[in-house]
């Protein structure tokens, strides 16, 4: 295979179509799609209502989507069985064929051929000459490649792209229908679009591009350009053409995405599904009254004469109207005849009763002389969530599997460059490879990272919101890893950056505990011994990394990848994250990027920093701090705080009333001697008796006005 030139060795891999054959698939596929567009789809759309209010050319325009539809669906699925049946299309992408690829090749010709002839009609000059470049283009690569018999992998692998198309179709007949696109349906079909589209058409371009790079200048690229010159013309600049016509249309779909989704995420699931849960429990109590009044009046039909029937009729109706809602839904409604279950408040008693009972029995134990350390283990078990337990599980399990038992699975479970472009493909490395570690002390770090983002966040944050600043904080990083891995690989060629160097394991993950830990606990925490900790954690644990690092203690990507995970933790925490005000981000000054470095160092690093955030801001990738405040104001303490959220609020209205406790209690002056109100035989006061007099307590400021009022009146009553 390695010295093919366009000799005999090439007629091997053909198929036994000649190109007569294909001509005359091409002009069947024309036929049949010019029939379905000018004489099927009129007669069959006819009938509709909303076809019917169209003028001519929007009609045009319908019969086209369908036709459109149709021809998407079918060359799809067309091109992902050639894909995955036909695998010397993998093997030898310029000369291989295979009858499927060459079948929806021929199939799409027909079709652009006819949507080219009919687009006049009713396309503007605008997407008619947008189309028209994109036809063209199309038509003439698939052509060249039937002719020449050279390149059928890459016209299979663009025609993927036309997975998006129904979808996009879908969502112009609901508008002509007359749905408006804040309908439910419009939204999903609207999202689904956006998702292929982005998967399709700008995603897999990047492996294509990959994919072209790692066999340019190979000997079967040099005999593909011998069998066809100026090949590498038309191959760049009809596939750079899609791309740019692709990256430009995608400019209008991903907003229709984002509202799309905003609009799903707003909207109000739960009265949704109770509607739809009352519908069908209407449909089926009606159902089956229908039932039980054929069966009565079968049986009485049966059992008795007419005028019987009349008479217990008018005595006894079928359903009285003082059934309550409950006994008519008992009736319709039993265990024999379905498998519906009503709630009832009972259940929920009970499980109350059975919780209620569990922790009774939890206290009894701790009452029952237990320690102080089993006491602090067991509380620290009872607050861990379902996220953090599950996630030291899998550190365990992959742990034990890669660094103990040597199974071998880590390198599989690894995210590497080459495990993501062809012919791996292993998307599934990144639910794994920050669960992977093989080193202890990462081990180590990792656990104790997840466990403090645990018990720091508690129930401030459910689950959905802990697992998205995971995968933020561990997959972009991941990804910025494996793009300086490729640059490294471009200037050194040296293929162990590609495919056996990695990244792996929780560091970045970590780092973003910090600036958790910074963000939730610098303002509020009274200890000052603890206060270093968590302004400069994220510091810390950088210099920490960068030591280990150093002296080969850990591996070479584990500084970069912490460093990362910093950035990106502290950016979702300062811009996007959404608060339960409805409000995104964390505007306030002491949690800005320079303050999570000590003071020396902060003017330098504002330079830099504001520099990017300008320019990220001119080009609205990320929002604009605008200062909000909200006072908080105490009998003599005052302090401004920006609203972020309504647990801020309370986090800091307990901070200023912890302060305020602290100021009173050091102008608090020390109290007497306790007095007494007799006098002892001596004619003198008793000296007190120090072991009856009352201890020392902080008190309020209600409660010194009341001491001072007792001590004044009892000097009163002493002096007399």
């Amino acid at each position: 295979m390695a010295g093919l030139s366009g000799g005999g060795d090439v007629d091997d891999l053909q198929c036994d179509m000649e190109p007569r054959a294909y001509n005359t698939v091409i002009l069947t596929s024309f036929l049949i799609w010019a029939f379905i567009h000018h004489v099927a789809s009129p007669l069959i759309f006819n009938r509709n209502v909303a076809y019917r209010a169209l003028n001519k050319y929007k009609r045009m325009e319908w019969d086209s989507r369908v036709v459109s539809t149709l021809h998407a669906t079918s060359v799809s699925i067309l091109c992902v069985v050639a894909l995955m049946k036909e695998s010397q299309l993998w093997e030898d992408p310029f000369f291989a064929q295979g009858r499927i690829g060459l079948t929806a090749l021929c199939i799409s010709i027909g079709y652009f051929l006819c949507d080219l002839i009919s687009m006049p009609i009713y396309y503007d000059r605008k997407n008619q000459l947008i189309f028209t470049v994109h036809h063209s283009v199309a038509t003439i690569s698939f052509y060249l490649i039937l002719i020449y018999r050279v390149g059928l992998f890459f016209g299979v692998y663009r025609l993927t792209t036309e997975l998006s198309t129904p979808f996009t179709n879908q969502r112009w007949f609901y508008r002509k229908v007359g749905y408006t696109l804040d309908r439910r349906r419009v939204a999903i079909v609207s999202l689904i679009f956006s998702i292929f589209f982005a998967i399709t058409r700008n995603f897999m371009i990047v492996p294509y591009w990959l994919f072209v790079y790692s066999i340019c200048g190979t000997p079967k690229h040099m005999a593909a350009r011998e069998q066809l010159p100026g090949l590498d013309l038309p191959w760049f600049v009809c596939s750079l053409t899609l791309d740019a016509l692709n990256i430009y249309w995608a400019l209008t779909v991903y907003p229709i995405g984002y509202k799309s989704a905003y609009m799903l995420y707003k909207a109000d699931w739960r009265t949704d599904f109770h509607r739809a849960r009352d519908r069908i429990r209407g449909r089926f109590l009606s159902a089956r009254r229908r039932a039980m009044n054929t069966e009565l009046i079968t049986s009485l039909r049966r059992s008795t004469s007419f005028n019987l029937i009349q008479r217990a009729w008018e005595e006894w109706s079928l359903f009285p109207e003082d059934f309550s809602e409950t006994e008519l839904f008992t009736m319709s409604v039993s265990e024999r005849s379905s498998p519906l279950r009503r709630y009832s408040d009972s259940d929920d008693s009970n499980s109350n009763k059975e919780s209620n009972s569990i922790n009774a029995e939890y206290l009894d134990l701790l009452s029952d002389g237990t320690s102080n350390e089993i006491m602090l283990i067991s509380s620290l078990v009872k607050s861990a969530s379902s996220f953090g337990l599950l996630a030291e599980l899998f550190l365990v399990i992959f742990f034990v599997d890669c660094s103990i038992f040597s199974v071998g699975i880590c390198e599989n479970l690894k995210l590497t460059t080459g495990s993501l472009y062809y012919p791996n493909f292993q998307i599934y490395r990144f639910l794994t490879f920050f669960l992977v570690n093989t080193n202890v002390l990462l081990f180590v770090f990792d656990a104790t990272g997840f466990l403090v983002f645990d018990l720091l966040l508690q129930r401030r944050w459910n689950f959905v919101e802990k697992m998205k600043f995971l995968l933020i904080t561990t997959w972009f990083p991941g990804l910025m890893c494996l793009i300086y891995y490729y640059i490294k690989f471009a200037c050194s060629r040296t293929e162990a950056d590609l495919f056996f160097t990695g990244v792996h394991g929780s560091s970045s993950f970590a780092a973003a505990v910090t600036v958790v830990s910074r963000q939730l606990m610098h303002d509020v925490s009274s200890n000052a011994k603890l206060q270093p900790l968590y302004r400069h954690g994220s510091l810390f644990y950088l210099v920490l990394i960068a030591s280990l690092q150093l002296f080969n203690a850990i591996p070479s990507i584990t500084f970069l990848y912490s460093f990362f995970g910093l950035l990106y933790g502290w950016t979702y925490l300062r811009f996007f994250q959404k608060h339960t005000d409805g409000k995104r981000g964390d505007f306030r000054s002491s949690f800005s990027f320079v303050s999570l470095f000590p003071r020396f160092f902060q003017p330098t690093i504002a330079i830099p920093v504001n520099f990017f955030y300008a320019l990220f801001v001119a080009f609205k990738l990320c929002p604009k701090i605008e200062q909000q405040y909200e006072i908080l104001s105490a009998s003599s303490f005052s302090r401004d705080v920006p609203t972020v959220s309504y647990s801020d609020n309370e986090r800091y209205k307990r901070m200023a009333l912890q302060d305020l406790n602290a100021r009173l209690g050091k102008k608090q002056e020390p109290l007497e001697e306790w007095p007494t109100l007799f006098d002892e035989e001596g004619g003198g006061s008793r000296p007190p008796n120090p072991a009856a007099a009352p201890p020392h307590v902080p008190l309020t400021a209600p409660d010194r006005m009341e001491t001072k009022a007792v001590q004044q009146s009892t000097d009163s009553i002493s002096k007399v």
